[in-house]
């Protein structure tokens, strides 16, 4: 038996493996993700959009965690430099896909800022989208 069929050895049962029932998503979710990846912001590329959508959703896995996240805890979590994070952050912000609240000495940092997604997200990144290219976003399936 090679190695990769050793890595890889199936059961006869595969699908058990697997969680009972539907997995669980939210709507929103869906809608946020369409919005971004249908995005077409000037200067943007199919990779911002893709940074775009991994870091609304490391947040959104922080917070079900019950960490709330920092520029600085996403940063670190993936091996970079919290300023490549602040930049997403940034235009995500200007977007108003997320909301930043002051947190002093979270984390034991003096200043700090854990990072959230806006319960209007999808409106917001809509509304921001219509103003800056004069286009509206199509969310339908």
């Amino acid at each position: 038996m090679n190695l990769t069929a050793r890595r890889f050895r199936m059961t006869k049962s595969p699908a058990s493996r697997f969680p009972a029932g539907p997995l669980q998503a939210s709507p929103a979710v869906h809608l946020l993700s369409r919005a971004i990846m249908r995005s077409r912001f000037p200067g943007d590329t199919g990779v911002a959009r893709y940074k775009h959508l991994a870091l609304v959703m490391l947040i959104l896995a922080e917070h079900k965690r019950g960490e709330p996240p920092t520029a600085g805890s996403l940063a670190r979590s993936v091996g970079t430099h919290r300023s490549q994070v602040d930049l997403i952050v940034k235009a995500l912000h200007e977007r108003g896909l997320i909301s930043k609240t002051a947190a002093p000495g979270y984390q034991g940092a003096q200043h700090n800022t854990v990072l959230d997604i806006r319960p209007d997200a999808v409106h917001a990144f809509t509304k921001a989208h219509l103003a800056q290219t004069g286009k509206r976003l199509d969310l339908e399936e």
